[in-house]
């Protein structure tokens, strides 16, 4: 339970965004806070170190209610990080936790639905339909509220 919940407050989002490219993180960080719900967002700069906040942010028993993953990272790419938090949700029988996935590739490719398909509950947005990280940040949550059930009042 969250400081949020305790006080009678709405819920916080706890939100994860992974993704290499610096301002692209910061945009869509910073319009992640600026939603129409309370998100406290994790930005990480490759797959290892959202790997790492996912595994602390469950450990210290406030698990990651959203996981934002850039397909392709440095180091580990998002579909790898999906892959191997699915594996330790099975394992403990966790709930799945939601992941969206960006990808500047121009079309949906092998790698993208395969990664969907194997990280249900899972859904994508292309970075080059949004006009900036406002905008993607908005489609995010949205997308999240419509397809995961995430709402303030979770």
């Amino acid at each position: 339970m969250n400081h949020a919940q305790e006080s009678g407050g709405p819920r916080t989002l706890r939100a994860i965004v992974a993704e290499n490219d610096s301002l692209v993180r910061a945009m869509v960080a910073d319009g992640l806070a600026r939603c129409d719900m309370p998100v406290e967002v994790y930005p990480c700069a490759d797959g290892v170190n959202a790997l790492d906040l996912v595994r602390a942010l469950r450990e210290g028993g406030e698990p990651a209610d959203l996981l934002i993953l850039d397909v392709e990272m440095q180091v580990m790419h998002g579909d790898q990080v999906a892959q191997v938090v699915r594996q330790e949700e099975r394992e403990s029988s966790l709930a799945p936790v939601p992941i969206v996935f960006v990808t500047s590739l121009e079309k949906t490719d092998e790698q993208l639905r395969t990664a969907l398909k194997e990280s249900a509950p899972a859904a994508h947005i292309h970075k080059r339909s949004c006009r900036d990280g406002l905008e993607m940040a908005s489609r995010i949550v949205e997308l999240a509220k419509q397809r995961f059930s995430i709402t303030d009042n979770r």
